[in-house]
């Protein structure tokens, strides 16, 4: 997936950074599971931080279906600023629709005061 974020002209690097991540990983986790024997607590901790980091970092990446793959740098800055374009128009949709609710609400209860 990776791959598929990363623009043509990055992508080698990208890839490459990411495997050697998960060999880095593939390397401690045998030792952090040496860990359990000592302190069953800290390592389920370590393993329970690390997906838990993995997990919220996931959840910050775009949705790409339907979209072009980037081929430059300058295509993902891009379809960056639409989607910060597109948070900020949706932000001001709803603050709007939380005015109105506001004072919809406001008048009814001004409304069934008066008639009180």
């Amino acid at each position: 997936w990776i791959q598929e974020l990363s623009p043509t002209t990055h992508r080698g690097i990208i890839a490459s950074l990411s495997s050697s991540s998960s060999k880095i990983g593939s390397m401690l986790a045998p030792q952090v599971g040496l860990l359990f024997a000592w302190n069953k607590t800290a390592t389920l901790g370590i393993f329970a931080g690390a997906s838990a980091v993995c997990g919220v970092l996931m959840l910050l990446l775009p949705e790409t279906k339907g979209h072009d793959l980037p081929s430059q740098a300058k295509d993902v800055m891009s379809r960056a600023q639409q989607v910060r374009r597109a948070q900020q128009v949706h932000r001001a949709h709803q603050d709007q629709v939380r005015k109105t609710k506001k004072s919809t609400i406001y008048e009814m209860r001004s409304h069934n005061e008066t008639n009180a």
